[in-house]
This record gives structure tokens, C-alpha cells and sequence, in this order.
């Protein structure tokens, strides 16, 4: 999919520090940021019609160097999207209660 996708979009954030002297969940929060970008995309995305995948690299470097991504900058994920080549078929949704579980299963 990654290749045949009209558009890719690379989402980068910026840490507070190197990954590797990270000592605490506070300085994650811009990648936690990063990923409610990602979501409120995704959401605008499906509300035009337009479908996407998140694809996270294991080793962003080559592809940053690719970009010419600034040093400090860090890729949380890409974002391969377009329309899809055959409609989704609605389908019927369970009922909320057989999907949702509240303290058991």
C-alpha cells in the first residue's frame, strides 16, 4: 500500500531530549501530542472519504535524511491515504453492549 499511495503524509514532532536520556513519561508528552494529531487526521480524513494507515519505522534515519528532516526532529509515524479503490461496504455494527466491556468480559 505504501508504494501505491497517491499521498503519504510524515508526521515529525520534536523531543525535549534524546530518546536515549529520556527519564520520565513528561518528556514523551510531545510524542503523545504527535499521536493525537495523528488521530484527529485520521478522523478528518474518513470524514471526507479518504482512508490511511499509520506506519511507524523502526529506524526513521534513512527516511529523514530522504526528507532533509531537521536534526532534533524525530518521525512518529507515515501516513500512507488516499480514496479508496472500491467503496466500503457498510456493514451492521453490533450492538454497543456486545463491544464495549465494563469490569469483565
Amino acid at each position: 500500500m505504501m508504494l501505491e499511495a497517491p499521498e503519504l503524509l510524515v508526521v515529525c514532532y520534536k523531543m525535549r531530549k534524546p530518546l536515549r536520556e529520556v527519564t520520565s513519561l513528561f518528556d514523551l508528552n510531545c510524542l503523545a501530542s504527535a499521536w493525537c494529531a495523528i488521530e484527529n487526521a485520521l478522523l478528518a480524513m474518513a470524514a471526507e472519504g479518504l482512508y490511511g494507515v499509520t506506519y511507524v519505522a523502526r529506524d526513521a534515519e534513512g527516511l529523514k535524511a530522504f526528507l532533509g528532516v531537521p536534526i532534533g526532529m524525530e518521525v512518529a509515524a507515515v501516513i500512507p491515504f488516499g480514496y479508496p479503490k472500491t467503496p466500503p461496504v457498510e456493514g451492521e455494527t453490533p450492538p454497543l453492549d456486545r463491544r464495549v466491556h465494563i469490569d469483565r468480559w
